[in-house]
């Protein structure tokens, strides 16, 4: 041993111990600290790297024993607090982006990077000179490592097509989809992706995630719902894809229009409302999603509080509202203080299908962005069927009343205007008889006598439209909201009597 590089070695006259963390304490390659607990070699390890902008970690691969490995990146890591704030910019809207630390270490692929690369450029030419500095060594560490995904994206947008395996690429989380929904265009806000790996029973597909605005009668709010992109063989068009990117179809402009004006009419149409429909409405078969499509030309009540009080299924859906969606202290997830007045229908169901608890709806605007979200349908009561169903938002259209039948009524002097006055006083009166039970004294009964032919039940029609109220000619009240005159054919001896019921 040279003189040299011996003169410092045994100078303390101390003893060191060293404690060997390997699991296999015969490898010839032992993992040497001297720190008995690796935790505290963790920490300091950590205490080394606070000073740098940015942490460039390595994984050891291939064969240690023969001292044939290699050196892989773990993960790049952002520190400084110039960079930090740049990609919170950056990732305002990126879902599962918090800066609670460890997003700021990224991993290969670096699938936020590739999405947001052309952001962050942009975004950092506002930026102060040290951010722009610091910038420039993360960006040394990450664009070899980016270069390759980057390229492959570009050639993505300009040919349009696409092959299973870089699906990843175009699906960024936060993006806008769009799809085809019983042959109508929705938009929705990708949430995750996550690749499903092949398996015996099932090829590999890509499991997306996606936002939409709802109503679900006292609330709007974020609903997610899972579409799947199963796996295919040779590139294909983006746009033959069940959803996809909006930016890649050619009419996104005109399709954006057509979304957003129906997203106004879906926000227009929360609460209580008596309209047309003439379409198609869905009714469900089962609590399990089924439904049926069927025909529809006629009246119907728009009504989601009462489509989730008045049965006992489905179920109320809990919606994420727009101000928790993208919470930087965490993983979004419906407060407290927002589903306190939100309890489940079935445990607040009184006999004859209302809801025991006060009806309350917040009826907030929407932004142009939550409109765009919005779902395609809207949820309510077919009065001809007597069923509860939803409806196309496009097949909706506005009541035309027509008070002719009540002007050519032919009533005794006094009769038709006492009727009116019946209907009429429900909806006037704000203070409610008060009793032990329910929903109490809310309603008027008015008894049609005569024999057949009269107008027993023209003066019912013709007082509902001169009301401007909805006649639902038989069953259970379709409203929560007493808003409906009812009519109801019974016997009574040799005469016909029609019950009405306001």
């Amino acid at each position: 041993m040279d003189s040299s590089q011996d003169k410092d070695v045994g100078l303390k006259c101390e003893v060191k111990a060293f404690y060997n963390h390997s699991p296999d304490p015969k490898s010839r390659h032992q993992k040497w600290s001297e720190f008995e607990n690796p935790i505290a070699e963790d920490k300091r390890v950590q205490e080394l790297g606070k000073a740098y902008a940015v942490i460039h970690r390595f994984s050891k691969i291939g064969n240690q024993e023969s001292d044939e490995y290699g050196w892989t990146t773990h993960s790049i890591e952002a520190q400084s607090i110039r960079l930090r704030n740049l990609l919170d910019q950056v990732f305002l809207d990126y879902p599962n982006w918090y800066p609670d630390g460890s997003p700021y270490a990224v991993s290969p692929p670096f699938q936020p990077y590739v999405h947001r690369w052309e952001q962050i450029l942009e975004t950092l030419k506002q930026q102060d000179t040290t951010t722009k500095m610091e910038f420039q060594l993360l960006r040394r560490e990450l664009e070899p490592r980016l270069k390759q995904h980057l390229d492959a994206l570009k050639r993505i947008r300009e040919v349009r097509t696409i092959n299973f395996d870089l699906l990843w690429l175009i699906l960024a989380p936060g993006s806008l989809m769009l799809s085809r929904e019983q042959g109508k265009n929705c938009i929705s806000r990708l949430r995750t992706i996550r690749l499903v790996p092949k398996s015996d029973a099932y090829p590999a597909y890509w499991e997306l995630q996606l936002d939409q605005i709802d109503w679900n009668g006292s609330y709007s709010g974020f609903e997610t719902r899972e579409k799947e992109i199963q796996e295919y063989g040779d590139s294909i068009l983006i746009t033959k894809l069940e959803v996809y990117p909006i930016e890649f179809n050619p009419d996104v402009e005109e399709i954006r229009k057509q979304v957003l004006a129906r997203g106004a009419k879906f926000e227009a149409l929360r609460g209580f409302h008596v309209a047309t429909c003439t379409g198609k409405k869905y009714v469900k078969k089962n609590s399990w999603g089924g439904e049926a499509e069927k025909p529809i030309s006629g009246r119907v009540i728009i009504d989601a509080y009462a489509y989730f009080t008045c049965q006992d299924s489905p179920r109320k859906p809990k919606l994420i509202r727009a101000k928790f969606l993208n919470r930087p202290s965490g993983p979004p997830d419906i407060p407290s203080e927002d589903t306190d007045d939100e309890s489940d229908i079935s445990d607040n169901q009184s006999s004859g299908g209302e809801a025991s608890v006060e009806r309350k709806e917040d009826l907030s605007p929407l932004s142009d962005s939550e409109r765009m979200l919005a779902v395609p349908r809207v949820r309510g009561f077919d009065l001809a069927a007597k069923e509860w169903c939803e409806f196309d938002v496009d097949d909706i259209g506005e009541v035309v009343w027509d008070e002719t039948p009540y002007e050519n009524l032919v009533l005794p002097p006094g009769e038709k205007e006492l009727i009116l006055a019946f209907t009429d006083r429900p909806r006037n009166v704000k203070s409610r008889f008060d009793d032990f039970v329910q929903h109490k004294g809310e309603g008027v009964i008015i008894l049609l006598c005569g024999p057949p032919g009269v107008g027993k039940t023209l003066t019912a029609e013709a007082v509902a439209d001169k009301s401007k109220a909805p006649l639902c000619h038989t069953g259970r009240e379709p409203c929560a909201n007493n808003q409906v005159i009812r009519v109801r054919r019974t016997e009574l001896g040799s005469k016909a009597v029609t019950l009405a019921t306001y």
